[in-house]
């Protein structure tokens, strides 16, 4: 009985679509697993290093207004011109805002600063719970996500005086570009495992079947009228050297039985052949028989002594 019956449903298919199934959910398991690790640890990083640009900005003008005490109707004239030099050195945008949310000074053109208050609930929040605030939306006309941040501004006693704006642009592009690189050799790593995993199982489920139809074809050609019964010779150590075993041991069993069916037939004969003899033997008529069989092989007409007296 060939296989091939059984195109669809073969064991054949069931093992080269499972082992290849096997093997695509690992390609994808260990590509995408990575892939998001290093997508979170590459956005993580961003927002790190915006952290640490508004940390370093918060450095200068906390030393600007440390040097004496400052309050907030002080902030403009101790920072009127630091703050340029604050936001040149950092390259970001600084906006400084009293208590109340309303605007105080920055180091861009006053008739070029949109936000002139702050919402005063972010004021709030801040003084409440004495940290940052960080907003991020998506910027339309720089095609940009803006994380605005902001900061409490203390002087040398610890005492809020201001509310610091610090508008951050991302640039996450930067940060993705080693995943952009690792999903291009991924990619390639993906396809060469896929093809792999395709030869490996096409390789190994048509080895087993073809393994599997010469047990199938040697069983079926099994009868008691096979003068010659060959044994499976598999010297594999897996699962099918268990089946090739029990074959060869069934074939011993037939053999022995087919000689003892031989021999009981061939007694057989003969007992019925010494039945008969013994029944012609036993039978009266028979010396009869015998002898007039013996006299007419001897008999001649011709004899011409046949009538003397």
């Amino acid at each position: 009985m060939s296989i091939n019956k059984y195109k669809g449903y073969s064991l054949r298919n069931r093992v080269f679509f499972g082992f290849l199934l096997v093997c695509f959910l690992s390609v994808v398991a260990t590509s995408l697993v990575p892939y998001f690790v290093l997508r979170n640890n590459s956005l993580q990083q961003s927002n790190i290093d915006m952290q640490e640009k508004t940390t370093a900005v918060m450095r200068y003008l906390d030393y600007a207004v440390s040097r004496t005490l400052v309050e907030t109707k002080d902030l403009p004239t101790v920072l009127g011109s630091k703050i340029f030099e604050i936001g040149d050195i950092n390259q970001h945008d600084i906006f400084i805002y009293d208590l109340k949310g309303n605007y105080l000074l920055s180091n861009k053109d006053e008739a070029l600063v949109e936000q002139k208050t702050i919402p005063i609930d972010i004021v709030n929040k801040m003084l409440a719970t004495d940290a940052r605030v960080d907003m991020t939306r998506y910027d339309a006309a720089k095609d940009a996500k803006l994380t605005s941040s902001y900061l409490l501004l203390k002087n040398n006693e610890l005492k809020p005086i201001g509310v610091v704006y610090i508008p951050l642009y991302h640039n996450e592009s930067a940060y993705l570009e080693v995943l952009h690189q690792y999903v291009k050799y991924i990619l390639l790593v993906d396809i060469f495992l896929i093809l792999f995993s395709i030869w490996i199982s096409w390789v190994t489920s048509n080895s087993l079947a073809k393994t599997i139809t010469k047990f199938s074809d040697m069983i079926t050609r099994i009868t008691l009228f096979e003068n010659e019964m060959r044994p499976i010779r598999y010297y594999k150590n897996d699962e099918l050297n268990a089946l090739a075993r029990a074959y060869n041991r069934m074939i011993l069993q037939i053999q022995d039985q087919k000689e003892r069916l031989r021999f009981k037939a061939s007694e057989e004969a003969w007992r019925e052949m010494a039945k008969q003899v013994a029944h012609e033997v036993k039978n009266p008529l028979t010396p009869m028989k015998l002898t007039i069989q013996n006299f007419e092989r001897k008999f001649d007409p011709e004899d011409p002594n046949i009538r003397k007296g």
